[in-house]
């Protein structure tokens, strides 16, 4: 969550604004602890869903520890 809040304030983050993603967002809570880490992700009530929110989390988590491969030059194809 910390890695896409940071993403977000960089600019590395696109949205294209997903009325559903958005909602997701807005019911997730969490916490954090002394040591400044957060809790996981929870919701305020059964009825606000988090499942496309943690989604996101998830994919973020495994982008992270991914490496990338190494790109091939590109070269467009042109008419």
């Amino acid at each position: 969550m910390k890695e896409l809040e940071a993403a977000v304030y960089d600019g590395r983050f696109h949205y294209d604004g997903h009325p559903i993603l958005t909602w997701s967002m807005g019911n997730v809570l969490s916490r954090e602890t002394p040591a400044g880490n957060l809790t996981m992700p929870d919701k305020p009530k059964p009825e606000a869903k988090i499942d496309p929110a943690v989604a996101l989390f998830i994919g973020m988590s495994r982008a992270m520890v991914i490496p990338a491969k190494k790109r091939k030059s590109f070269t467009p194809f042109v008419i």
